[in-house]
């Protein structure tokens, strides 16, 4: 991207790796964030070091996130992490990576936060992802370019298809919470 400034699709990473053995990541509308790029970091640099960062674009991150989970600890499955949405003036959101059977109590509650606090899971935060991204879309529909018409109009089927499958995958999950509760019964 030629332009020093970046369009507001884009958010900014800062990524924090504490000695406990958890990364810390703040994820934020674009802000200048100091640190160098966590890609250009060998791994030991990267948890000596007092911070990276990513910029990456709304729809990118989840994949960020995967390839963070990778980097640091080498297999995915053995990754768990936890969102949580901080209460400011621009939607921001933590997010805490740790690996699996990490003892939880060792991360500072200050980034852990209260039950209270918001929190998401990642399929959350892609939800909110393709809904801030449908409004964008259909801005662009208003065009008398039939062409551009037609792709808005096929992304913004998909968009709401997405939506649509995590609806009933949520209400599928409801339900089978439900059912299991009855069975208990």
């Amino acid at each position: 991207m030629s332009s020093s400034i970046l369009p507001p699709a884009w958010y900014g990473l800062a990524m924090s790796y504490k000695s406990e053995g958890y990364l810390i990541i703040y994820i934020t509308p674009y802000k200048r964030l100091p640190g160098p790029n966590w890609r250009s970091l060998p791994v030991d640099t990267f948890k000596r070091g007092v911070g990276a960062v990513s910029y990456v674009m709304r729809d990118s991150i989840q994949k960020e996130i995967y390839d963070l989970e990778v980097y640091l600890f080498g297999n995915k499955a053995e990754v768990e992490g936890r969102w949580r949405e901080i209460k400011s003036a621009q939607r921001q959101w933590l997010y805490v990576m740790y690996p699996v059977g990490f003892d939880t109590s060792k991360i500072d509650p200050k980034y852990w936060g209260s039950p209270d606090d918001p929190n998401m899971t990642g399929s959350q935060m892609r939800l909110l992802e393709i809904q801030r991204n449908l409004f964008k879309l259909i801005f662009k529909a208003n065009t008398q370019d039939n062409a551009l018409q037609a792709k808005v109009f096929m992304a913004v089927q998909k968009a709401v298809q997405e939506i649509e499958e995590f609806e009933a995958g949520a209400a599928d999950s409801d339900n089978q919470a439900d059912d299991s509760q009855e069975s208990e019964v």
